[in-house]
């Protein structure tokens, strides 16, 4: 596809995504190009995505886990300040 050459792979992966519906791999994959691009909601609903569609498919898991553990980091306060 001339999209992916082209480094333009979220259009290319939404299209294949059109073409095709329930490919996981190409949710798992635009959830990667998401998460890289700051977009954690939208890639976390693609990796979920992926899981549902395929439950046995570890890599899709692996980074839905990996997001929402970066996601309760940065939302948890963190050690109170010490003060003196």
């Amino acid at each position: 596809m001339a999209l992916d050459r082209e480094g333009r792979w979220e259009e290319a992966l939404e299209r294949a995504l059109a073409a095709k519906p329930g490919l996981a791999e190409a949710e798992n994959n635009l959830g990667i190009v998401l998460a890289g691009e700051g977009r954690m909601a939208e890639a976390e609903a693609h990796f979920g995505r992926a899981v549902r569609l395929r439950p046995e498919f570890e890599e899709a898991r692996r980074n839905l886990d990996l997001l929402r553990e970066k996601r309760s980091e940065h939302l948890s306060p963190g050690p109170a300040p010490v003060t003196k």
